[in-house]
């Protein structure tokens, strides 16, 4: 039996909490002052505490206690057994960082929670490790992160870097003064990212080391901004085409503004045949300031096409680089321009990734086909809630367009309320600047091949269309063989630009005058002509743009069922026509060739060849 203990031992252990790191801290100084009372450990720890308190109080808290703090030397100093008989280079921190990865593993989607990575392995039987059990951190604040907030916060903090480094190296690879105004700090930041592998109170707490990484990394930052904005090129605008008829209602615009010849930028998404001729020729004109060329997208569906258009607009300047195709030896920096409007049609993953760069830019339409009448809240229709959502919470709305205006040939067709200013487009007329050099660009020529054909099948990719539901009572080719059997030479299809000729080639003859649909219909097609094909803005173009009232067959409902917002817009147009017959909406492949039939006398009647 031991003695009782002193006054002074005894005032020691009723005021000191006896708890895991607090007590090991207290336990490993020399001395420790407590009410005016010092308390040496100059004996065996065993015997200034006793007995009473490392059999008892002590049991279970700090396990193993005993074996790893045994007694200090002859001058007081404490031994540590762990550290000298230890083999173990690391100093223990491998093992834990072996059950860090256990913890991940367990929990890898949103780990285990900060600071309770400890917690968590107890609970779980992860670790038999004392050394991990009784401390509070995983000694490496990036293990820390990933086995605390699991692949989610660790995606988040990995991109974060990746961009602070980037921006670093652009720094870094500035001249002048800005290079040696960062030089110190960015040796500093690379110290510490290196040094927090073995340490882990710099980006989850508070401590000298967090100070100066957070305080220097954003010095660095903030320097880059500021070069950033200094570098900058302002230009008049920037016009955002993927379709040849979104490049000529872009050089339509051009001509009515003089600030935007020869200043305004072009990015030609080149996702439809004839792009690179029609890039070229624009390149020719120099009617742009710039153009800016990319590939498309990939856009095959598969099960990370989520995750992979999360990353597309969370690093948007990479995606958009890696798509732009070269104009010559290098490929153009795209974000040192400054542009206060943007013009474009539909929200896409590309706009996105441009509208990312620019989110102050105010956004202007311009008319694209049906779907720009018909759909009068593109931020919805193309949107599901989940993005909705996640850009209005995580990015401040700032991937939002909030257009501005909208330009339409033919606004009186515009279906619901629109939340911005409706303008209307220029007239190709002879007197309109853009109509000589919308020709020059796309080299148009009198197209004698539509001459000679009174029928004309329209083409259109089925397959994109969101607004299609399943139900048609006949396939495309069912309804070209009817068509062939009918009409034979009389028939001639005109392929849509993102389709693939060789389907159409066994049915037909193929418009391969290469014009612009928009230019044939005011200067090649007559009245008489008769436009067939599901439901698109090229069998409205004619009266659209030139007031020409063709046959229109529509086999919409034939193809696909239905479409919607399709019968309003059919309706307005047939109110506008001086004959409504001329348009045809067709059910089933019966009533195609009784129309056909129809239209057949007709052209007899008018004694006309085609």
């Amino acid at each position: 039996m031991r003695s009782a203990l002193p006054a002074v031992q005894q005032t020691f252990l009723e005021n000191v909490p006896l708890t895991g790191r607090t007590w090991l801290r207290e336990l490993l100084t020399d001395s420790y002052e407590h009410n005016g009372f010092t308390v040496k450990f100059s004996q065996q720890i065993e015997d200034v505490l006793g007995d009473e308190v490392y059999g008892s109080e002590l049991d279970g808290v700090v396990e193993g206690t005993e074996s790893d703090l045994e007694f200090l030397d002859n001058d007081g100093k404490l031994i540590r057994k762990d550290m000298e008989d230890n083999t173990d280079f690391s100093n223990r921190r491998l093992a834990v960082w072996q059950d860090g990865l256990k913890v991940f593993a367990k929990s890898p989607l949103f780990g285990a929670g900060m600071r309770n990575t400890v917690p968590f392995a107890a609970a779980n039987n992860l670790s038999t490790n004392d050394f991990f059990l009784r401390g509070t951190t995983l000694t490496n604040a990036y293990l820390d992160v990933l086995a605390g907030s699991g692949l989610a916060g660790f995606s988040l903090l990995l991109s974060f870097l990746v961009l602070s480094i980037r921006d670093v190296l652009t720094a870094l690879a500035s001249n002048g003064t800005r290079k040696r105004l960062i030089l110190l700090p960015s040796a500093i930041l690379a110290g510490l990212a290196i040094f927090i592998v073995f340490l882990s109170d710099v980006l989850s707490d508070f401590s000298i080391y967090s100070l100066l990484f957070w305080l220097y990394l954003g010095f660095i930052q903030g320097v880059v901004r500021e070069d950033k904005e200094a570098a900058r090129i302002p230009k008049p605008a920037a016009f955002i085409c993927d379709t040849p008829l979104q490049v000529q209602n872009a050089l339509n615009l051009l001509c009515q503004n003089p600030a935007y010849s020869g200043q305004a930028d072009l990015f030609l998404y080149k996702q439809f045949s004839g792009a690179d001729k029609l890039e070229q020729a624009l390149r020719r004109e120099g009617c742009f300031g710039e153009i800016y060329a990319f590939q498309p997208y990939p856009n095959t569906k598969v099960w990370y096409s989520p995750l992979r258009t999360l990353i597309r607009q969370w690093l948007p300047e990479y995606f958009l680089q890696r798509h732009l195709l070269p104009t010559g030896e290098t490929k153009a920096i795209l974000a040192n321009r400054v542009y206060p409007v943007l013009y474009l049609s539909f929200f896409t993953a590309f706009s996105d990734s441009i509208r990312w760069l620019w989110p102050d830019s105010r956004v202007e339409l311009i008319e694209d086909g049906l779907g720009s009448y018909s759909l009068p809240d593109l931020e919805t229709h193309f949107r599901s809630r989940r993005y909705l959502a996640f850009n209005k919470y995580f990015l401040a709305s700032k991937l939002g367009y909030r257009p501005a205006a909208g330009w339409y040939t033919a606004p009186s067709l515009l279906q619901g309320d629109r939340a911005y200013a409706i303008r209307q487009l220029p007239e190709l007329t002879a007197e309109n600047p853009a109509t000589e050099l919308i020709k020059r660009v796309f080299s148009y020529e009198e197209n004698t091949i539509l001459a000679s054909h009174r029928f004309i099948y329209l083409s259109q990719p089925l397959a994109e269309k969101s607004a299609l539901e399943a139900g048609g009572q006949a396939t495309e080719a069912e309804v070209l063989a009817l068509l062939q059997a009918r009409l034979g030479e009389r028939l001639l299809v005109r392929v849509h630009p993102r389709q693939d000729k060789t389907f159409y080639e066994q049915y037909s003859r193929l418009d391969t005058q290469g014009n612009p649909w928009e230019l044939d219909a005011i200067y090649s097609l007559r009245e008489d002509h008769i436009l067939l094909g599901a439901f698109s803005t090229a069998q409205f173009m004619p009266w659209l743009l030139s007031g020409k009232q063709t046959h229109v067959v529509f086999l919409y409902p034939l193809l696909t069922g239905t479409w919607s917002g399709a019968e309003q817009l059919i309706h307005k147009v047939q109110a506008a026509y001086r004959d409504p017959k001329r348009i045809h909406s067709i059910q089933t492949l019966a009533e195609l060739d009784q129309v056909l039939l129809a239209l057949l006398a007709d052209v007899k009647q008018a004694g006309e060849h085609g």
